[in-house]
C-alpha cells in the first residue's frame, strides 16, 4: 500500500495598511473671527504636495498617509491669511484636528504726493559792458571775471580762470551754446574773443543744467 502525502499551503493575507504603517487624518476648518465652518478652503500637505478642498461643512480628509509628522497649510481665496499646522500621523489611526483660519486685515490705500523741488543751479550772469569798466581788466571781459566770488587767476600776467579752486582745464567754455575750447592767447595772456562783441557772460560754478552735461 502506497501512502500519499498531501501538503496543504495556507496563505495568510496580511492587510496592506498594516504593512505600510499608514494612518488617516480628518480636519475641520473654521473662520477664526466668527467660528463658522469654512467651505472651499485649500488644504495642502507640504511634504507630499497633496491638496484637498474643504466641503460645505468645512471638513477635509487625507487617507493612507505614511506614519510621520506633516505640515498642513490652509488658505482661502476670500481675503484670508494662510495658516499652517504640524500634525503627527500614527499608523492605523484617524487623527482629527481643528484649524482656525484668520481673516486678513484690510488696509486703506495711502497715496503720497509731493512736489518736485526746482533744480539748484549756481549761476551768475554779468553784462560784457560792465566787465570792461572794471579797473585792471585791460579791456578784456574774461579778465574782468576775476572780480567775482570764487574766481581767480594764477598771477597778474595770465588770465586763465580758476573757478572754485579747480584746475583751468576743468572749465568748459561756450560761445552762443557752441563749445569754444580754449578761449585764450599765449597761455592765458589775452582772450581770443573781442570783448566789444560780448553782450552777456553766464557763469555756472556748479550744479549746471543737463544742456551743459557731458
Amino acid at each position: 500500500m502506497k501512502l500519499r502525502f498531501v501538503i496543504v499551503l495556507f496563505v495568510f493575507i496580511v492587510p496592506v495598511s498594516v504593512l505600510a504603517q499608514t494612518g488617516d487624518i480628518e480636519g475641520t476648518v473654521y473662520r477664526q473671527s466668527t467660528g463658522e465652518l469654512l467651505a472651499g478652503a485649500d488644504v495642502r500637505i507640504t511634504e507630499t504636495g497633496q491638496t484637498q478642498k474643504t466641503e460645505k461643512n468645512g471638513v477635509f480628509r487625507f487617507t493612507e498617509l505614511p506614519e510621520g509628522t506633516y505640515t498642513f497649510v490652509v488658505t482661502h481665496p476670500l481675503e484670508t491669511t494662510p495658516t499652517s499646522i504640524s500634525v503627527a500621523i500614527s499608523s492605523g489611526d484617524t487623527t482629527e484636528i481643528k484649524i482656525y483660519l484668520g481673516e486678513a486685515v484690510k488696509l486703506e490705500t495711502i497715496v503720497v504726493e509731493g512736489k518736485r523741488l526746482p533744480p539748484t543751479i549756481s549761476r551768475t550772469d554779468i553784462r560784457g559792458s560792465e566787465l570792461l569798466r572794471i579797473p585792471g581788466a585791460a579791456n578784456d571781459a574774461l579778465k574782468g571775471l576775476t572780480t567775482l566770488p570764487s574766481i581767480g587767476i594764477p598771477n597778474d600776467y595770465f588770465g586763465v580762470l580758476y573757478i572754485r579752486g579747480s584746475e583751468p582745464g576743468s572749465n568748459l567754455y561756450y560761445l552762443d551754446r557752441t563749445p569754444l575750447g580754449y578761449p585764450f592767447h599765449w597761455g592765458g595772456l589775452l582772450s581770443t574773443i573781442s570783448s566789444e562783441t560780448i553782450e552777456r557772460i553766464d557763469i555756472y560754478a556748479g550744479g549746471y543744467g543737463a544742456e551743459f552735461g557731458l
